[in-house]
């Protein structure tokens, strides 16, 4: 399944998704320093 068979409001919220658990992952490596 591409990702081009999404529509665009799909796209938004899974790229919204992406973005977020990469600061949550970010946040807890420099915690964990």
């Amino acid at each position: 399944m591409g990702m081009h068979t999404l529509p665009r409001k799909e796209k938004k919220r899974l790229r919204f998704i992406l973005i977020s658990a990469l600061i949550v992952i970010l946040k807890q490596f420099e915690l964990q320093k």
